[in-house]
């Protein structure tokens, strides 16, 4: 079944599912074009996007790909020589990403260009319609959150002070929108909707607002359980 059988009968929660599909599809094809895996890919993005630098625990919190998966591509980054991993300046502990040299020629070849073709292809909608669609993306995505958090918590099974209080998972009541586990995105806070934490500007400001310089890829990647080689 495509988007275009869903629009057939109307629009759907399933018809944006797969509109989301669709755009990770793009991104899975292009970035095995440039012989990186998807979660790869995604780290080269950030790194460039950040001015080529970023702590570790920035880039696993980022995103919903598992913290193994991540430094699984990171270590194979790192192999090519794209990406040089040490421990932050004062620090023993917590690390730091880096794009070496080739890493920024691979970049300026492959992730650059990608970074354009998103713009220009946001540029296609108005200001209006820009801001608009940032908007209702992001409502969606509370609003998807709390309601799975709501199904998680009633098939954990209700707490002994909730059976206290009579409450169950049979409550009428529905939990507010951005109660979920994302938590802290709202109209005022500028989060992506596939990420947890706001996108970092460039430190040479090439690359516009966090908002605006953002793929519309799927705030649920497809894969998030693939080997990043």
């Amino acid at each position: 079944m495509t988007a275009d059988a869903c629009s057939r009968d109307g629009s759907s929660a399933r018809e944006l599912d797969y509109l989301y599909n669709e755009i990770d599809k793009l991104y899975h094809v292009y970035a095995h074009g440039c012989g990186v895996s998807d979660c790869a890919y995604w780290m080269l993005y950030d790194l460039e996007v950040a001015g080529g630098e970023l702590p570790l625990a920035e880039l696993t919190g980022s995103w919903s790909y598992s913290k193994q998966t991540i430094n699984s591509a990171l270590k194979t980054l790192a192999e090519r020589g794209l990406v040089e991993l040490s421990f932050v300046p004062g620090s023993r502990k917590s690390k730091r990403a880096r794009l070496t040299e080739a890493g920024q020629v691979f970049s300026r070849r492959h992730i650059l260009p990608a970074i354009r073709a998103e713009e220009r292809a946001f540029s296609f909608l108005s200001p209006a319609e820009q801001d608009e669609l940032i908007r209702l993306v992001r409502r969606y995505t509370e609003a998807l959150d709390a309601q799975l958090t709501a199904v998680e918590a009633a098939d954990a099974g209700p707490s002994p002070d909730a059976e206290a209080a009579g409450a169950g998972p049979g409550s009428d009541e529905e939990p507010p929108v951005g109660s979920g586990r994302a938590g802290g995105a709202g109209p005022d806070c500028p989060v992506d909707p596939g990420r947890a934490v706001p996108v970092p500007e460039r430190a040479d400001g090439a690359v516009p607002t966090p908002d605006r310089d953002r793929p519309a890829h799927s705030p649920y990647p497809v894969d998030q359980k693939e080997d990043c080689a």
